[in-house]
Formats: C-alpha cells, structure tokens, sequence
C-alpha cells in the first residue's frame, strides 16, 4: 500500500507541475497579444503575518532578535491582488 500512497502523491505533483506551466503559457500568450486585463481586489493579509511569525521567529530569537520582532501593522490589513483572470489564482 505504501508504495501506491507514493505513486499518487508523484502523480498529483506532476498534475500540478503541468498544470502550472499551462497558466504560465497561457499568461504568456495573453501578454504577448495584449489582452491582459486585471482583476483587482482586496487582500487580507493576516495570514500571511502569521506564517512569517511561524516562520521566522525562532530563527529570529536564536540571533538575539526577538528583542525587536514586531508585527507589521497595516492600514486595514487589506492589500490589493492583482490576478491575470478571475478563473485563476
């Protein structure tokens, strides 16, 4: 069993892999033909906090940083995202 676990696990990274390179080719042909519209809207960006603070923190103290990590403040916490096309992310 444990070596089907590992068959689909390549399969789905691969699926993935391939499906991320047709969004950077199809990206590509709407740039190279000038039909790139954006789709602007808001951001929560607390989440994103949190994983830096996951992330870095500790690595942060272990350097004697800790002393002044602190959270970024954002106005609102909203940051605008800027997407090639609605169905995509």
């Amino acid at each position: 069993m444990p070596k089907q676990i590992d068959y689909a696990q390549t399969i789905y990274a691969a699926g993935t892999d391939l499906l991320s390179l047709i969004n950077d080719i199809l990206d590509l042909a709407k740039i190279e033909s000038g039909t790139v519209t954006l789709d602007i809207g808001p951001e929560r960006l607390s989440g994103l906090r949190d994983y830096v603070e996951r992330t870095f923190l500790q690595v942060a103290q272990t350097r004697a940083w800790g002393s002044r990590w602190t959270r970024p403040r954002l106005a609102g916490g909203d940051l605008h995202r800027r997407k090639s096309d609605s169905n995509r992310s």
